[in-house]
């Protein structure tokens, strides 16, 4: 509801039902607090003179500006844009630049990789998300500490689990080690996921 501005009165003017209606009840109603539904709802100003309610965000994001100026509630951190072949999965590799309309979802975590001893040991850990993704989100790998002998780790690396299919999946991922030599050593391994909740 927009904000009528009040027209000045003189003594012996005519002061309507219509005109209290609209100046003094609905002028309220436009504005504070009548706008509010709920704690935390914060009031802004959507053009000169008219008042409008932003409702409580949810819970860790904060208050940020929109494109078209006017507040909003974002993530702190943020990714604005990318690079890829797909709009929607992350994990598809190509050269299209996409703006990031939706709020990413940043998840982090570490794993252990024990290798057996064996020449040429593999190691494999199974990493399920604390939250899943609607689409299939970037995954980086780190290493971390090394318990026991550690010259013959050669290389980590993501893949889906299923034959021939190396991905990330929206809910999981597992992590693969390779030793080029015999081993006895678990690694822990960081990883960082990026994708749209």
């Amino acid at each position: 509801m927009a904000y009528s501005a009040v027209p000045t009165v003189t003594t012996g003017d005519s002061w309507s039902a219509a005109n209290h209606n609209t100046y003094i009840r609905d002028n309220f109603a436009a504005g504070v607090p009548d706008i509010f539904t709920a704690a935390g709802d914060i009031a802004y100003g959507t053009a000169a003179n008219v008042a409008d309610v932003l409702p409580i965000g949810a819970t860790n994001q904060a208050l940020i500006c929109s494109s078209d100026g006017l507040p909003e509630w974002g993530d702190i951190l943020s990714v604005s844009y990318r690079q890829g072949a797909s709009s929607s999965d992350w994990s598809e590799p190509g050269s299209t630049d996409f703006e990031i309309t939706e709020s990413p979802l940043m998840q982090a975590g570490s794993c252990s990789l024990t290798f057996a001893g064996a020449n040429y040991a593999a190691a494999l850990a199974h990493v399920t998300f604390p939250v899943k993704y609607s689409e299939r989100p970037l995954v980086f790998l780190s290493w971390g500490a090394i318990t026991g002998p550690s010259a013959h780790i050669e290389s980590i690396y993501t893949y889906q689990g299923s034959a021939n299919t190396y991905s990330v999946t929206t809910s999981d991922f597992y992590v693969d080690g390779v030793a080029d030599g015999a081993c006895n050593a678990t690694l822990a391994v960081n990883w960082l996921a990026i994708g749209i909740g």
